[in-house]
């Protein structure tokens, strides 16, 4: 899984307040898809900007008068792409974020026969900069300092190798972290190499995030990856990181077959406590 992004909407008119809503956002710990920084060289732009809505996160719709003035603008069929995704999101799953830059009319775009985009609230950034920053951040549970923190984990364990082995020490102590960035955690492409792996079972990170793996193609993975990093955890010399690691086998439940003979074996040890 890609890490999740959220994609900028808005009409160039408004490139200099945008860029600081990018980078209030960005210092904050949010991935952001920005057509002239992420459409890479040969893309078909188009095609770039609609996959781009279809794999993010969140959209969010930057409403001002100068969208309003111009008689048209690829804004609105960025919002009518947003539409037809919007549709087949629940209602209570928050995807589409509006913003209002100045005091300005929300176009009209219609969700269904009864519904817009204007019925979907938004907020006045240009009443209180601040405020709006950390509504968003709420909404993408990103206002709780653990959730920013561990993005910046992810990109390390993503970036930079020499760095992985203390990033997933760092993740281990996080606590408050929500399911969206939990999910990540799991897939990233860092826990598939096999030392980082193990390190991932001695801490703790694997097993503990497989519960929150929507579909059974990536449990099944992420199983694969967690019981052989578990089980050499069950012979650690350290009792703590021993009974981490049967806890998080009995929460994996029968597909953690293989790893029975070590736990019994772990159950037989003087050390570890009745």
């Amino acid at each position: 899984m890609v890490q999740a992004y959220a994609f900028i909407s808005y009409v160039r008119e408004n490139s200099d307040i945008v860029d600081r809503l990018v980078s209030d956002l960005r210092a904050a710990g949010v991935k952001i898809w920005l057509d002239r920084d992420d459409i890479k060289p040969g893309q078909f732009w188009e095609d770039a900007i609609r996959e781009a809505i279809q794999n993010g996160a969140f959209f969010i719709a930057c409403y001002s008068k100068e969208l309003n003035a111009r008689p048209e603008t690829y804004m609105h069929g960025e919002l009518r792409i947003a539409i037809d995704r919007l549709r087949n999101i629940p209602r209570n799953r928050v995807w589409f974020i509006p913003v209002l830059l100045n005091d300005t009319e929300i176009p009209l775009h219609p969700i269904s026969g009864h519904e817009s985009l204007k019925d979907i609230h938004a907020h006045k950034l240009f009443e209180n900069w601040n405020e709006g920053i950390n509504k968003i951040l709420q909404i993408m549970n990103l206002d709780d300092p653990d959730c920013r923190r561990l993005l910046h984990f992810i990109e390390l364990l993503k970036y930079y190798p020499e760095l992985r082995r203390q990033a997933i020490e760092h993740i281990a102590q996080l606590t408050h972290i929500n399911t969206l960035t939990r999910m990540a955690v799991t897939d990233t492409e860092a826990l598939y190499d096999e030392e980082m792996r193990r390190w991932a079972g001695y801490l703790n990170i694997g097993g503990y995030f497989i519960e929150y793996i929507p579909s059974s193609a990536h449990r099944s993975a992420t199983v694969r990856l967690a019981v052989p990093a578990l089980i050499e955890a069950l012979r650690d010399s350290d009792v703590e990181v021993r009974q981490r690691a049967a806890i998080m086998l009995r929460e994996i439940g029968p597909a953690a077959a293989e790893a029975v003979p070590a736990l019994i074996e772990a159950l037989r040890d003087p050390d570890e406590p009745a």
